[in-house]
């Protein structure tokens, strides 16, 4: 993927906002633990299919990106990608971990979820910014800047509403 960079570099928006991205990610790192659950790495592109209320999934499909990470790496990727994806938004994955005490029996499973989830959203977010600019796709490049500048302004998520 050679030459993301320069091309980002060579405008001033996209470039001063994958720099204080950048600087955001640094700055949240050390509150990303070291976990080692089960994480798809791939909940959009129609690998999850939700009841018709979006009450729930159904189905997990395409397991080809799995990895042991955080949990709540998944869950950025579905609130990052929500506005492309209504059905995952209407989901709203984010809420739901808060509200469902099952989700883990690990006490230590929401501890500085708010700065975790925040920062793996600006992480999506920045690689998103790499391969649109790589593949030369300007629309979806400028889409994804936006909203990765609304994301940076916005900060984290509460932990509940």
């Amino acid at each position: 993927m050679h030459g993301w960079r320069a091309t980002l570099s060579a405008q001033s928006d996209l470039d001063r906002i994958f720099r204080a991205c950048e600087a955001r990610v640094r700055g949240l790192v050390d509150a990303c633990p070291e976990r080692r659950d089960l994480v798809h790495g791939d909940l959009l592109h129609a690998d999850v299919l939700v009841t018709e209320d979006a009450s729930r999934p159904n189905a997990v499909f395409s397991w080809k990106l799995l990895v042991r990470g955080d949990f709540l790496f998944d869950t950025a990727w579905c609130t990052f990608c929500s506005i492309w994806y209504p059905g995952i938004a209407a989901f709203d994955l984010w809420h739901l971990i808060h509200q469902e005490p099952s989700i883990t029996d690990d006490a230590d499973a929401l501890v500085d979820a708010s700065l975790r989830h925040h920062c793996y959203e600006l992480g999506i977010g920045l690689g998103a910014l790499g391969w649109n600019a790589w593949i030369g796709d300007a629309h979806t490049l400028q889409q994804t800047a936006a909203h990765l500048a609304e994301v940076l302004e916005r900060g984290p998520l509460p932990a509940s509403t």
